[in-house]
């Protein structure tokens, strides 16, 4: 849910290397068919250049769960 990504995203340091579960990859590249990538990189505090990447990646984001098992 949106609640539970915006809290781990709240725990996270803001000078560390972060890394980003699945879920939350899917869920931002879905809200960014919806608005602006910008303004979910705002939204969400990550870089608007990482959801760009995730967004041309979202054949093989959405399909990871699959592969994943």
């Amino acid at each position: 849910t949106v609640s539970s990504i915006i809290a781990i995203m709240s725990t996270r340091g803001k000078n560390r290397n972060k890394c980003y579960d699945m879920k939350f990859k899917q869920f931002i590249v879905l809200q960014a068919e919806k608005n602006s990538m910008r303004s979910i990189a705002k939204q969400f505090g990550i870089d608007e250049k990482r959801v760009r990447e995730w967004s041309l990646q979202k054949t093989q984001i959405m399909h990871a769960d699959d592969v994943q098992g």
